[in-house]
């Protein structure tokens, strides 16, 4: 009916500036149903983090993986 399986992986990076990643942070629903205040102590212990390893850019790694078969063609008597 099919044949084997196929997989197949993609990889992408994404640069973002310190900004960027504490507004992706910022916009996570775990954080984003924070009260203000502890909503922004939480955005200010990462971007403590982020100062404490010398980052001004990140790279955010993407891997897709994706599976595809073929169907035989059915023969018809």
């Amino acid at each position: 009916l099919y044949g084997p399986p196929r997989k197949r992986e993609f990889r992408h990076v994404h640069r973002v500036s310190r900004e960027e990643f504490l507004a992706r942070v910022a916009s996570w629903s775990v954080v984003a149903i924070l009260p203000g205040d502890r909503r922004s102590e939480v955005l200010a212990e990462v971007d403590a983090m982020l100062d404490g390893r010398g980052l001004g850019t990140l790279d955010l790694r993407y891997r897709t993986d994706t599976y595809s078969v073929r169907a035989h063609q059915s023969r018809s008597s």
